[in-house]
């Protein structure tokens, strides 16, 4: 589990939503951990989100309507150094404290609405808005684990979802218009053979002015995104030890001290069930591997998915993730607590 001695002034939200409006806010002192600084946490979202008659026409299995908040990403607005842009994952379903979700899968169908939010440099938000999905007779609609990233004074996002044509998980990926918030379902795929039947987990970075991905770590693909083509293609592949044969992309990649920094999670099966740990992962600009983490849990969950890394302005790391796939958590560290952690190769 992830520690820290720099622990300061605790700051909690809770946001409650009903038809699409926030009705409450409420700031109160939380003792969290030691690990987190500052901690955002918007959780146990209950509204009704569609018209029933119209779920019965389209949709062979209900949705229930009782929304919890997920994994989020953040990144710096693009316009203005002392604002964030958040999205956070509303999903219709919960983990137990053993991994078990409460979504049957043979009687309902998985949902997702998408939390767009901007907020201050101190968390607070100043807009916000609920990003609908398509609805479509699939077994899980909307667009999942977005992951936002501000290149060249625009903001792209990347995430999964089922393609009704192939019924397989895909990448949609696009830039985002922040005139009128929305996220098109534009499917994006490898130009190259790969082994993956489900796409997910691509992350972006940048680096010598150049917007890339990284499609797995074991080797490392570095690709590039033709929007044109919609088609992702390999640039190069860089070798890495045995130890990054189960890394998958979490956060994207966020620049540092000259480095470029990631986490990546494993799953390991514990009792039948998957268990989640992270890593840092950092590259030199050049692309070879400067160091990486030993494994940590940010709260010793069975599941916890960390899709967010941002740096503020005076250099400390924000990092956002999830447990149990219902709560919604945003953590501050120092810079000097996050280097301690790394290993040169």
């Amino acid at each position: 589990m992830m520690n820290s001695d720099y622990y300061i002034n605790k700051f909690s939200i809770i946001e409650k939503i009903k038809n699409n409006e926030i009705k409450q806010k409420i700031f109160y002192d939380i003792k969290v951990k030691k690990l987190i600084l500052n901690s955002l946490f918007l959780k146990n979202y209950s509204f009704s989100f569609i018209n029933n008659d119209l779920q019965n026409a389209l949709l062979p299995k209900p949705i229930p309507n009782k929304m919890y908040s997920s994994s989020l990403s953040i990144t710096k607005h693009p316009e203005y150094n002392d604002k964030y842009v958040i999205n956070i994952r509303l999903v219709n379903y919960c983990l137990t404290i053993n991994g078990n979700s409460t979504l049957d899968g043979r009687i309902h169908t998985g949902f997702t609405l998408n939390l767009f939010l901007i907020t201050d440099n101190n968390f607070n938000s100043i807009y916000d808005k609920i990003i609908n999905p398509v609805i479509e007779n699939k077994p899980y609609i909307g667009i999942e684990d977005i992951r936002l990233f501000t290149f060249k004074n625009n903001i792209y996002y990347i995430g999964s979802c089922y393609d009704n044509l192939t019924k397989t998980v895909k990448i949609v990926s696009d830039v985002l218009n922040l005139k009128d918030v929305s996220y098109n379902e534009n499917f994006i795929c490898p130009s190259f053979k790969t082994e993956f039947n489900w796409e997910k987990n691509w992350v972006f970075f940048e680096t010598n002015s150049n917007l890339y991905i990284i499609y797995k770590w074991n080797p490392i693909y570095i690709c590039e995104i033709d929007y044109n083509s919609k088609k992702l293609n390999l640039v190069k592949e860089i070798k890495t030890p045995d130890l990054f044969k189960d890394f998958r992309g979490s956060t994207n990649g966020v620049k540092y001290n000259n480095k470029i920094w990631f986490i990546i999670h494993s799953q390991y099966l514990l009792y039948n069930k998957k268990y989640y740990t992270h890593r840092f992962i950092v590259l030199n600009e050049d692309l070879t591997i400067y160091g990486y983490s030993d494994n940590f849990k940010f709260e010793n969950y069975i599941v916890e998915f960390c899709i967010g890394m941002e740096i503020t302005n005076d250099n400390k790391f924000i990092i956002t993730y999830s447990t149990l796939d219902c709560t919604s958590k945003l953590a501050v560290f120092s810079s000097e607590y996050i280097n301690s952690l790394i290993k040169n190769i």
